[in-house]
């Protein structure tokens, strides 16, 4: 990355709280895309956030991100994501995705572009180049959203890369002939099918290699509570990731088509 003329210093706000670092994040005004025209220190940042960070450098210099159970509950123990120094991706265990800038060493510090931190941890962040600030709110000691399936597909670009939570009926690998988003083919391998009373969306437990990802003991048409990180898959469909489930007991009747 060329080395840029204007650097401006943010405020890194979690949870409504100023966090002091010693590396800071940076908004670079000549930067290619809005978005990502903020960098973040990946290791402060995600450290602040709860996730061990680990830089390996055996072929190609590059830093793996893992959840830490003993401070998110929620998160999986395996690696959420890994990024290499001077290359424009972002590989996730199921998702990878391009990034208009590349990660890349100043001062000693690795930097990357904001919006790995929503994709990788499915937190809300908002910056103002006014204000001086970027604004994190993290869920990861709470309840993400709960949420229908037309509020996930009626504002994509809100819940990309998120965390929500939806209760549907389970409906297999089978797409849902009524709704246009499970009806062009499933988004990623695995993938299956939950339905509520305002339409239908595919979700992945990241299960690869497994029929239905793994959910042959669930029979179709029971009903499940979730919770998932909404990603865009094959032909820009919308689906859930990483999805943690659970069978509701009892069903009301608002649950229904």
């Amino acid at each position: 990355m060329t080395a840029p003329t204007t650097i401006v210093v943010l405020t890194f706000i979690l949870n409504g709280t100023p966090v002091h670092m010693m590396d800071p994040v940076l908004y670079i005004p000549e930067g290619p895309a809005q978005e990502q025209q903020v960098l973040v220190p990946v290791r402060a940042v995600f450290e602040e956030l709860g996730y061990i960070v680990d830089w390996q450098d055996a072929h190609s210099p590059h830093v793996i991100i893992t959840g830490d159970w003993r401070k998110l509950p929620m998160a999986k123990t395996r690696y959420v994501g890994k990024l290499f120094v001077g290359e424009n991706l972002l590989r996730e265990s199921e998702y990878t995705t391009a990034l208009s800038v590349a990660p890349y060493v100043r001062d000693g510090t690795l930097y990357a572009p904001l919006m790995v931190v929503r994709i990788l941890t499915g937190a809300e962040v908002r910056w103002d180049a006014q204000t001086g600030t970027v604004e994190c709110e993290h869920q990861g000691h709470g309840e993400p959203p709960l949420l229908k399936v037309e509020d996930i597909l009626g504002d994509t670009v809100n819940w990309l890369h998120r965390r929500v939570r939806l209760e549907g009926e389970f409906l297999g690998i089978e797409g849902d002939p009524d709704c246009p988003a499970t009806a062009q083919g499933i988004p990623v391998p695995g993938a299956w099918v939950v339905r509520d009373n305002t339409g239908s969306i595919y979700c992945t437990n990241a299960t690869t290699g497994l029929r239905y990802g793994g959910m042959t003991y669930i029979e179709p048409g029971t009903f499940l509570f979730m919770n998932g990180v909404l990603r865009d898959g094959y032909g820009g469909i919308p689906y859930l990731a990483h999805v943690q489930h659970g069978i509701i007991e009892a069903v009301s009747e608002q649950r229904g088509r």
